[in-house]
């Protein structure tokens, strides 16, 4: 028979009774024990930054005639990358139309037409 699988590494402790406000007053080996209520774990590593739109020359361009529905905004909220692949495909969508409406936004993104 396999062992028990172990615990995530930041949790508490099976069938331990852990209360938030009384976590000062635990013993240090009960404090091992309930390390998510206590705040023992470590942090997160913080997300990487967003990388800089690549600078282009997006002159010549337009979307005066018929306003663009893909918005810059939109793309660099976060999470970054999913909202970025989402735009790419909108970008490529439009690249195929025979007058593509959004050339100046997606070239400022860095997807040119």
């Amino acid at each position: 028979m396999p062992p028990p699988p172990s615990p995530p590494p930041c949790a508490d402790k099976p069938k331990e009774k852990c209360k938030e406000n009384e976590c000062n007053h635990y013993k240090p080996r009960k404090k091992q024990k309930c390390e998510k209520t206590c705040g023992l774990c470590e942090p997160l590593p913080p997300s990487p930054p967003l990388p800089p739109l690549p600078e282009v020359n997006c002159r010549g361009l337009s979307d005066d005639k018929t306003p663009c529905k893909i918005k810059i905004k939109k793309c660099e909220k976060k999470p970054a990358p999913k909202s970025m692949n989402k735009c790419k495909k909108k970008c490529k969508k439009d690249a195929r139309k025979e007058l593509p409406l959004c050339q100046k936004i997606c070239c400022k993104l860095g997807f040119p037409v």
